[in-house]
C-alpha cells in the first residue's frame, strides 16, 4: 500500500514547520522530510532535512523588482546548487534556471493574448570534458485557450513524438467533465504509437461532499470520495480497478486520507 502523513505547525518566533513521512508501494519503502521555513527581510529561507540526513536550503526574494523573483538553492553536501528567475507581467512570462555543477540552463516563456496563451522551453547544456554530448534540447510547445465554462490545452514534445491535449468543462456549478488524450510515438524507422485516453468528471454532491471518477481507454477506473466531516477535517476514500488485469497483484488500490488543517 502507498501512505502519507503530514503535520504542520507554526512556532512563536515564526518558523513554519511541517513534517512529512511516505511510504512506497512498490518497495514499502519509508521516507521523511523535515521542513523549516521562514521570511526574514523579504527573503523567504527554506531548510529541509530528509531520512537520510541530506540537506538542503533555498532562499527566494520577490521584492526587488516588480513582478521579478530570484531564488538559489543547494545542498549542504555541495552536489546540489541552482540559481533562476521569474520575471511576470500582464501578457509575458518567463523563466530562466541555471545548474552551474551539471553546466546547464533551462529557461521558458509565455505569451498571452486575449484567452489565448502560447508557451515554449528549452535548455542548453555544455559538452563533457572530452568534447561529446552537449548542445541544445529539442523545444517544447504549449497552448491554451480557455473560454467562458470551458479550457483547452495542447502540448507536444520531441518534434511530434511526444503530444498531449486536454479539455475541461464546466456544466454547472457541481458539474464538470475533462478529457485527456496522451500519444507517445518510439521507433526510428517501424514507429509504433501508443495512445492514451480517459475521461473524469467531478460532481459536488453538496456543500461539504464531492465525487470524481475516471475512466481511461485502458480499462483503469477510479474514484474518490471526499467530505468534510469537521470545519478542519476532510476525508477521502479512493479506489482504483483495472479491468484488464482483474486477477493480478497490486493492480487494484483503496486508499484511505484524512487531512486535518489547524
Amino acid at each position: 500500500y502507498e501512505g502519507k502523513v503530514e503535520a504542520k505547525t507554526k512556532l512563536s518566533n515564526g518558523v513554519a514547520v511541517k513534517g512529512t513521512v511516505t511510504r512506497a508501494e512498490k518497495d514499502g519503502k519509508v521516507g521523511g522530510v523535515v521542513e523549516a521555513k521562514k521570511t526574514l527581510h523579504k527573503v523567504e529561507l527554506v531548510g529541509k532535512v530528509d531520512q537520510s540526513g541530506a540537506a538542503s536550503v533555498s532562499a527566494e526574494h520577490a521584492s526587488l523588482s516588480p513582478g521579478l523573483t530570484v531564488k538559489a538553492e543547494g545542498g549542504l553536501t555541495g552536489r546540489t546548487c541552482k540559481f533562476s528567475a521569474d520575471y511576470k507581467r500582464e501578457y509575458l512570462t518567463t523563466a530562466l534556471t541555471l545548474d552551474p555543477l551539471k553546466k546547464a540552463c533551462t529557461g521558458n516563456a509565455s505569451v498571452s493574448v486575449g484567452s489565448l496563451t502560447a508557451g515554449v522551453s528549452g535548455g542548453y547544456s555544455m559538452p563533457s570534458g572530452d568534447g561529446k554530448g552537449g548542445g541544445f534540447s529539442v523545444p517544447e510547445l504549449a497552448g491554451q485557450y480557455s473560454g467562458s465554462n470551458f479550457q483547452a490545452t495542447a502540448n507536444v514534445r520531441k518534434w511530434g513524438d511526444e503530444m498531449s491535449m486536454r479539455y475541461h468543462h464546466t456544466f454547472t456549478k457541481d458539474v464538470s467533465l475533462g478529457v485527456s488524450l496522451d500519444q507517445t510515438t518510439s521507433g526510428n524507422q517501424n514507429k509504433e504509437t501508443n495512445l492514451v485516453f480517459a475521461v473524469g468528471t467531478e460532481i459536488k454532491m453538496d456543500s461539504i461532499s464531492t465525487i470524481k471518477a475516471k475512466l481511461s481507454n485502458e480499462g483503469v477506473m477510479s474514484a474518490v470520495y471526499s467530505q468534510r466531516i469537521r470545519p478542519n477535517v476532510t476525508a477521502k476514500i479512493s479506489g482504483q480497478v483495472d479491468t484488464a488485469r482483474l486477477t493480478r497483484n497490486n493492480a487494484h488500490k483503496i486508499g484511505i486520507a484524512l487531512l486535518m488543517d489547524y
